[in-house]
């Protein structure tokens, strides 16, 4: 198994870190605007060098470990993945309307319970609680729409969305075999090696190119499959707040600036720079460090979620609700903090 998966996360990582190379020559270019952490301009649709390396890894998969088991499910799922990235690379060229580019991510969100079927259960403890099916169809639905925008709001500082994206990727890997559920280790398995290959042109200061909608629309999408496959696995029903946990620090970070956004009377569909971590570099703090404090957060929620899974306690609620309360608790210090006017 250890050689398996360092074959595959070196094919990952070497297609990635070519392909992000070559894309640095293509004329598609990310020019500051409103919601800018940046203020030049730079190369985009480096997601390029990971939808490929997710590729090659899923090919490399299929090819060297047939006994691998790879079912159609799981290629149906790859497969609007490879849809989402593509719409991502229209959007980095073409710039697609929101309305049209929120529409589409609907549709393919809707699509995604279908294939891997509905999560089952609210776990409380002893106390279970069945959803009924079109509650937990809208639900799963939700789920993968809102991660895949939360993923794509949060790339917009250098390296934070990729190494936080290769955290969760690890953790999801760990939960998915010891749930015994395939899919949310081959997806997370996609993503390790292809996001470490990408990280050397993008964790750094003054970046060489963007992730862009390519590639943060396909991690987003992923990771949400990833994370719903655990509950709706047969006897995952305790794996439900696995996903909700992993990505705590960019769920937070998104929800909680929308509500004070609201509260403030600001428009919500208008660009802005009110998330934690665009204030934070306002305030003087460099791309690395702060994406190297969530990071540390991710790192944090990693291992409460994989712990938790380990030990059971993923099936109180009051583990969950420990993790909401920290993190409201963080944002809430930091928002009191950090300037926020631009």
């Amino acid at each position: 198994m250890s050689s398996m998966f360092t074959h595959i996360t070196l094919i990952g990582f070497f297609v990635a870190l070519a392909v992000t190379g070559f894309a640095m020559s293509l004329r598609i270019s990310d020019h500051p605007d409103a919601r800018s952490s940046h203020s030049k301009v730079t190369p985009s649709a480096g997601g390029l060098g990971i939808v490929v390396g997710a590729f090659a890894v899923m090919f490399a998969l299929s090819k060297f470990y047939p006994n691998f088991e790879i079912g159609a499910d799981i290629k149906a799922l790859f497969g609007l993945g490879l849809l989402l990235a593509a719409l991502g690379l229209v959007d980095d060229v073409f710039h697609v309307p929101t309305s049209v580019k929120f529409f589409l991510i609907g549709i393919i969100s809707a699509a995604v319970p279908l294939i891997t079927g509905l999560p089952l259960a609210l776990p409380l403890g002893e106390t279970v609680v069945q959803f009924p099916d079109p509650l937990a169809h809208i639900g799963a639905a939700l789920w993968i729409f809102v991660v895949i925008n939360v993923v794509n709001f949060m790339d917009g500082a250098n390296g934070l969305m990729t190494l936080t994206a290769l955290i969760v990727s690890i953790a999801l890997v760990i939960c998915g075999l010891l749930g015994g559920v395939t899919t949310a280790a081959i997806f997370g398995l996609l993503l390790i090696g292809p996001l470490m290959g990408f990280m050397p042109y993008n964790l750094r200061n003054s970046a060489k190119i963007f992730c862009g909608d390519t590639g943060s629309l396909f991690i987003g999408y992923m990771i949400a499959v990833a994370s719903l496959s655990l509950p709706a696995h047969p006897y995952g029903e305790r794996l439900l707040y696995v996903g909700p946990i992993l990505l705590m620090p960019f769920l937070a970070d998104s929800l909680l600036t929308m509500a004070v956004r609201f509260r403030r009377g600001e428009k919500l569909t208008t660009p802005h720079r009110r998330h934690l971590y665009q204030r934070s570099i306002i305030a003087g703090r460099s791309h690395v460090t702060v994406t190297l404090i969530y990071g540390f957060l991710a790192l944090v929620c990693a291992f409460g979620a994989v712990f938790g899974g380990v030990s059971e306690m993923l099936s109180s609620g009051a583990y969950f609700l420990w993790f909401v309360v920290l993190s409201m608790t963080i944002y809430m210090l930091a928002h009191q903090r950090l300037p926020f006017n631009d």
